[in-house]
């Protein structure tokens, strides 16, 4: 009956996916408040079915009464970020609010199927960080004096990234984290912050071109710094971020294609494979030196596709 209820959970689960998909380009069409409102309560269901499913199938295949309890703590979560999370910000976009949900709930999934430890850890820490995220309007409203700083956002961000360039620990061929009184965290995901802080405020205290250059220089230095840890992933991030910010702050499509242009001849030096009809796994071999395509990761190919294994039927998750 469990192998009969997970086969079927497969599609279904795809099903749904689909339609919550559906819903958000759908949101798009809704002229009407009101319309918005009832097509985001409807993406909660799903939301909703997904879950409870993917936690059945997990229920079925461990037996695990936790596995159960972990569910139902998350519902609560959700339900009292989403309530609270209107309540503080008035203004605030739903269907983006049911996206990060969304993808929340994903990984709660994947985290919970892999190691239930680690799932439960890792929602203790998001749970911290949504209840962080409250009082930011609360600072917002009585710390204007913020958008005043950008050099010290620009200056920790480069800071902390070359701390790890020079001291932290290597895990497959790149510098990622460094290790204070017995805990490891990477600085990265706290300067990604910062550097939206340094390139906002920057870009509105001026977009003139001596603005703009000072604040590409900068920006590139951060992601120099991060090619240097080889953390290319990170680096990838900070450079496509900068790049919609200067587009979003000035409008111009000349910055946009001159930017993605020029990045792109960036990474032929760094995945020489890739640009000719190689995989990327040899890409990474040639660069960092180590057999990458011998470690579990299920991206094996890159020839202008990726190929996900199982990922169709259910089986990747």
């Amino acid at each position: 009956m469990a192998n009969l209820i997970t086969n079927v959970s497969k599609y279904l689960m795809i099903l749904l996916i689909a339609i919550y998909t559906y819903y958000n380009f759908r949101f798009f069409g809704i002229r009407d408040e009101w319309g918005k409102r009832r097509l985001c309560r409807l993406q909660n269901v799903v939301m909703v079915l997904i879950h409870t499913l993917a936690y059945l199938i997990i229920y079925l295949r461990t037996e695990d009464e936790k596995t159960l309890m972990f569910f139902g703590a998350q519902l609560l979560f959700f339900f009292l970020y989403m309530g609270l999370y209107r309540l503080f910000y008035r203004n605030l976009s739903r269907l983006l609010l049911n996206n990060a949900c969304m993808l929340l709930s994903t990984s709660f999934i994947i985290l919970t199927r892999i190691s239930m430890d680690r799932a439960v850890r890792q929602f203790a820490i998001v749970a911290v960080a949504a209840a962080v995220t409250m009082i930011i309007p609360f600072i917002m409203d009585r710390a204007w004096q913020l958008s005043k700083i950008p050099w010290v956002y620009g200056s920790i961000g480069l800071a902390l990234l070359l701390v790890v360039c020079v001291m932290g620990n290597t895990a497959f061929g790149a510098q990622l984290s460094i290790n204070i009184g017995g805990f490891s965290f990477q600085p990265s995901e706290f300067v990604k912050i910062s550097f939206v802080f340094f390139v906002a405020t920057m870009f509105y205290r001026s977009v003139d071109f001596r603005t703009i250059a000072i604040t590409t220089a900068v920006a590139a230095a951060h992601v120099l710094v991060l090619v240097m840890s080889k953390d290319l992933g990170s680096a990838l991030i900070f450079f496509v971020t900068y790049l919609l910010m200067l587009f979003v702050a000035t409008g111009s499509w000349l910055y946009l294609g001159l930017g993605a242009g020029g990045g792109c001849d960036c990474l032929q030096p760094v995945f020489p494979c890739a640009y000719q009809g190689g995989g990327m796994a040899g890409s990474l071999e040639r660069y960092f030196g180590k057999g990458i395509s011998d470690q579990p990761v299920p991206v094996r190919h890159w020839n202008g596709r990726m190929v996900w294994h199982g990922a169709l039927s259910g089986d990747a998750v």
